[in-house]
């Protein structure tokens, strides 16, 4: 072979290899897209949820069990600690934590949505979350493989500073285009990650998970919510 056939072979190869791989490749605004799409399409989950506090040299461990209802409807019930509960229904948000028998109730038209980990898991949440966000690929390699299983892993930073969480990374399933993961940072050296595991798609939950009734003998705080979780 000549020196020139071996040059066009070569270009030839070189040419074709760039062509696959741009076929290959999907834009981080086309995986929000699914997400968004994935997420309209979503009637209802169940799963298991982590929730891992950072802040300087310590950690603090939370888990229990999430429930979602199209309509911005959740309910995080803790088994640690025990009997805590994050439940929204769509227009109001409590936070009620056990060992002080007090719940903090949030008007979510007042601004926290976007702000709560636990409601970036829903339609509504997902929606603002990308709105108030700038977001790209964490690295080159994507999807990335984690234990297995194959995420596209995006990095968010926060288009105008709300003392929320200015940046986050976004766990996102390659197969279901479900969010399993977001690890996000506060400008105080805060870092909150919120895990979902064994996600039920589409499975029949009550109204009543999402209600939250407040006793006479509860302490109650009003629109006092910002980042807490």
């Amino acid at each position: 072979m000549t020196s020139v056939k071996l040059l066009k072979t070569c270009l030839f190869f070189i040419l074709f290899s760039f062509s696959v791989d741009a076929m290959k490749f999907v834009h981080p605004t086309d995986v929000v897209k699914k997400v968004k799409e994935n997420f309209a399409n979503l009637d209802s989950y169940e799963a298991e949820f982590t929730i891992v506090s950072e802040r300087k040299d310590q950690k603090k461990y939370t888990t229990g069990t999430a429930y979602y209802k199209k309509g911005g409807k959740i309910n995080f019930t803790f088994t640690n600690p025990p009997n805590d509960v994050i439940i929204s229904n769509g227009k109001k948000m409590w936070v009620f934590i056990s060992r002080l028998n007090a719940v903090a109730v949030q008007d979510i038209k007042a601004g926290t949505s976007g702000k709560s980990l636990t409601e970036s898991f829903t339609e509504s949440g997902v929606i603002t979350l990308f709105n108030r966000y700038h977001y790209a690929y964490a690295n080159v390699n994507q999807p990335m493989v984690i234990n297995k299983d194959s995420f596209y892993v995006l990095s968010l930073k926060e288009k105008v500073a709300s003392g929320g969480f200015s940046e986050m990374k976004v766990y996102i399933s390659s197969e279901t285009y479900f969010i399993t993961k977001i690890e996000a940072e506060a400008p105080v050296s805060r870092k909150v990650t919120l895990t979902l595991r064994n996600v039920q798609q589409n499975i029949d939950l009550p109204n009543n998970l999402f209600q939250f009734n407040i006793s006479d003998t509860m302490k109650v705080v009003e629109n006092a919510l910002t980042t807490a979780q």
